[in-house]
């Protein structure tokens, strides 16, 4: 069967496109739409390597790497090592599993028009077709993000201020259901952050050295994926949330000093308790006045 250039390239553009999106989904991250849309492009560059001759698998799987590593790099930029070998396995297994299903339609229908070389998958389609699902396919994705966006209040951004011993600090914050931990001991909110929040806030943390910071330090129990863990934490004055139109304050919350540094663009995680606390007694929430 003739393959055409153009065709591949255009299928391989969407197909790429589109398995990126979903890659960011999973990674939680909004890049520049440019960085994106350049990134589809070289994916849909490399599909060419289709007219290669067969490679044998460890080839296929450095080729795909490397080519995935460089997409990853332009779509999400270099903020850390860390970060960047997340996004590259995210999106490879994206990628992996998009190829799995691609190779069992291809093995069990052997559908007319559809050749597999190298790993890169062709379709032999009309332009009009290639419109009609390109389409289709973008409101499927549309329709799905809503349900998404819906059903996952833990996608929320919002920006925080910390108050305590008289010094506030401003950060980023998400919430999401990664922190669904309270102090059992007071029923406090706990706000998850990066050390350098903590610093920020209160300083040198040797609670050795700062009888007054000791008061504060608190130790909370939690679950992780990794088992049972303790994370370390000072009681606030206040948090004031500002998440869309309203002001959420948390009386007296526990920053809690996140295990990992977060080098996301982000700082804090909230438990998403805080979207249900208008009206209790603990918690305040007014709107801003524009």
């Amino acid at each position: 069967m003739v393959v055409y250039a153009d065709i591949l390239f255009v299928v391989n553009l969407i197909v790429d496109y589109f398995l990126l999106r979903v890659s960011l989904k999973v990674l939680k991250t909004t890049p520049k739409s440019w960085r994106i849309a350049v990134s589809a492009v070289i994916g849909g560059l490399f599909s060419f390597y289709i007219f290669l001759p067969k490679s044998p698998l460890l080839i296929e799987i450095l080729a795909h790497l490397l080519m995935n590593s460089v997409m990853m790099l332009v779509c999400m930029g270099f903020k850390s090592v860390k970060t960047f070998l997340r996004g590259m396995l995210v999106h490879f297994g994206v990628v992996c599993c998009y190829g799995g299903v691609m190779t069992a339609l291809w093995q069990i229908f052997k559908p007319q028009g559809m050749i597999i070389n190298n790993s890169v998958v062709y379709f032999n389609i009309s332009p009009v077709v290639l419109i009609i699902t390109t389409v289709f396919g973008y409101f499927l994705y549309m329709i799905f993000s809503k349900i998404f966006a819906i059903t996952s209040k833990g996608a929320k951004r919002c920006n925080i201020t910390l108050y305590a011993l008289g010094k506030s600090v401003g950060a980023s914050a998400i919430i999401d259901t990664g922190n669904s931990i309270s102090d059992i001991m007071s029923d406090s909110e706990v706000i998850i952050a990066d050390k350098s929040v903590a610093k920020a806030l209160f300083g040198n943390l040797d609670i050795t050295k700062d009888p007054l910071l000791a008061t504060r330090y608190r130790t909370i129990p939690c679950n992780t994926v990794s088992g049972n863990s303790i994370l370390e934490g000072f009681r606030c004055d206040i948090c004031q949330v500002y998440l869309e139109d309203k002001i959420i304050s948390l009386n007296n919350p526990i920053l809690a000093i996140s295990k990992t540094p977060i080098k996301e663009d982000y700082s804090v995680i909230l438990n998403p308790k805080i979207l249900s606390l208008e009206g209790t007694e603990n918690e305040k929430t007014q709107k801003l006045s524009v």
